[in-house]
């Protein structure tokens, strides 16, 4: 049975309690009557369930400091992550367009008959994007272990063991 007493009609109606308590209780009253109360309290019971009980807002109990210092330390970093991994996606970027330029100038410079000089160079860029590539593919900061420890370590400061 709900613990919520505007809920407690829609509960009896439902499971049919309440007809058996008004009719258990009302012994003097006329079998057609008590039928008709309980068409009633069926009624009212169902307008009840369609609309909705609504429960008594519970309250929230206050954070502590240490859960909510956790709590954005968490939110920090993890912004922080995401500023970084932003930071070398364009960084990946510019080095293709740098990639692109220079494998450019060697083929207008191999139509044109003069040496190619960008090969080191073109080289170390793909390297340097393949190496950024993997570097953001195999993030440790967005492993789910590591999203594992940090929503254990907030859950320690917001629900701290109890004392023995």
């Amino acid at each position: 049975m709900p613990n919520n007493p505007d809920c407690t009609l829609t509960f009896w109606a439902a499971s049919g309690v309440f007809g058996q308590r008004v009719a258990t209780n009302l012994q003097t009253i006329s079998r057609s009557r008590i039928i008709s109360g309980m068409k009633r309290a069926v009624v009212i019971a169902v307008s009840l369930a369609l609309t909705g009980c609504k429960s008594k807002p519970q309250v929230q109990p206050q954070k502590s400091p240490e859960c909510l210092a956790a709590v954005k330390k968490e939110a920090d970093d993890r912004a922080h992550h995401d500023l970084i991994n932003q930071e070398i996606k364009g960084h990946i970027e510019n080095d293709r367009l740098e990639l692109k330029n220079l494998e450019l100038e060697d083929q207008i410079a191999r139509h044109e008959g003069r040496p190619v000089k960008n090969m080191v160079a073109i080289a170390l860029l793909k390297n340097k994007i393949e190496t950024d590539e993997l570097s953001l593919e195999h993030d440790i900061d967005s492993s789910p272990s590591r999203d594992a420890v940090s929503q254990a370590l907030i859950n320690l400061a917001c629900n701290p063991p109890a004392p023995k």
